[in-house]
C-alpha cells in the first residue's frame, strides 16, 4: 500500500486547524506558552472536564498502583501550555483534569501489566506527549516510541525536550518500520483513524506488541471516516479483550487490551 494513495484525512485529528496549531505552536514561543488553551487544540485534546477529573481520581483511589509521592513531578505537566486547572482533593491539589487522566491510565497499566521498567513502549496518537511524560516520571523504560502526524510530532518534540528524556524515538506514521514492542498504547487515537491507517498500525505495531492498552470509540462515522468498529477489533487483534471505559466519558467508549 503506497502512502500517497491514502485518504487526505487519515483520522479525526488530521484536520487543518489542529495540525496548524501544533506546527505553529512548535515554532512560536508565545503560541507554545498557551497552546493548551487554544480552541483549535482543545477541540481535539485537553478538553477533559472537572467532573471527569473527579472520576479519574476515584478510579486511582480504588486500586492505587501509582506512586502518589511523585505528585509534584506529575504536576510539572501543567507548567507548559497554560492548561485549565481546578482545585481537587489532596494530594492532587491544583491540577488539570487531563494530567489526572494520564495518571489514571498509568494506574491501569500498572494494574494490568505490572512494572513498566525496561519496557519498549510505543504510543500511537501522542498529542503533545503528556502520557509519555507521566509514564517516564514513574518508570525507567528502555525506549519510548511516539507515533503521530508530522505536525503533531513537531509540538511533541518541543514539549518533551523540556524534560531531557534520552530514550525517545519519534515516528512519522508514514514511515513506520518493523519492530517489536513490549507495550502499545493508544488513547482515543487509533480507533479514530481510517481503515487503511488502522491496518498499517495493526501490521507494523499492534501485532508485533506483547501487550496493548487501547481506549477506543466509535465516532469516526460522524467525521465521514470509514474505520473499524468496537466489534471488529476482537477479530483483528488475537487474544484481545474489551471492557467498558471507566469512568465512562462517552456512551460509545471502551477499553481494548491484550
Amino acid at each position: 500500500m503506497k502512502m500517497e494513495n491514502l485518504f487526505v484525512n487519515t483520522s479525526i485529528s488530521d484536520q487543518n486547524n489542529f495540525k496548524n496549531i501544533c506546527k505553529s505552536s512548535s515554532e512560536n514561543e508565545e503560541l507554545f506558552n498557551n497552546f493548551k488553551n487554544n480552541q483549535n487544540f482543545t477541540e481535539i485534546l485537553e478538553h477533559t472536564t472537572y467532573e471527569q477529573g473527579l472520576g479519574y481520581i476515584s478510579e486511582i483511589k480504588k486500586n492505587q498502583k501509582i506512586n502518589l509521592s511523585l505528585i509534584n513531578k506529575f504536576k510539572q505537566n501543567d507548567e507548559q501550555g497554560n492548561p485549565l486547572t481546578f482545585e481537587f482533593e489532596e494530594p492532587f491539589g491544583n491540577m488539570s483534569p487531563s494530567t489526572i487522566r494520564y495518571m489514571k491510565v498509568l494506574n491501569d497499566l500498572i494494574d494490568m501489566f505490572g512494572s513498566l521498567d525496561n519496557m519498549k513502549i510505543v504510543e500511537i496518537g501522542v498529542g503533545y506527549g503528556g502520557q509519555c511524560k507521566i509514564i517516564q516520571d514513574h518508570f525507567n523504560v528502555s525506549e519510548y516510541c511516539l507515533v503521530d502526524l508530522p505536525e503533531t510530532l513537531s509540538l511533541t518534540k518541543k514539549y518533551l525536550s523540556k524534560y531531557n528524556f534520552e530514550n525517545l524515538n519519534f515516528l512519522d506514521f508514514t514511515n513506520l518500520v518493523d519492530s517489536k514492542y513490549d507495550l502499545v498504547i493508544s488513547n482515543y487515537a487509533i480507533t479514530e483513524c481510517s481503515q487503511e491507517i488502522q491496518d498499517l498500525y495493526i501490521e507494523k505495531i499492534i501485532n508485533k506488541s506483547k501487550h496493548g492498552y487501547i481506549t477506543g470509540n466509535d465516532i469516526g462515522g460522524f467525521f465521514n471516516i470509514k474505520n473499524y468498529t468496537k466489534n471488529d477489533w476482537l477479530s483483528k487483534i488475537p487474544n484481545s479483550m474489551i471492557t467498558d471505559e471507566t469512568p465512562l466519558t462517552h456512551d460509545k467508549n471502551y477499553l481494548l487490551y491484550f
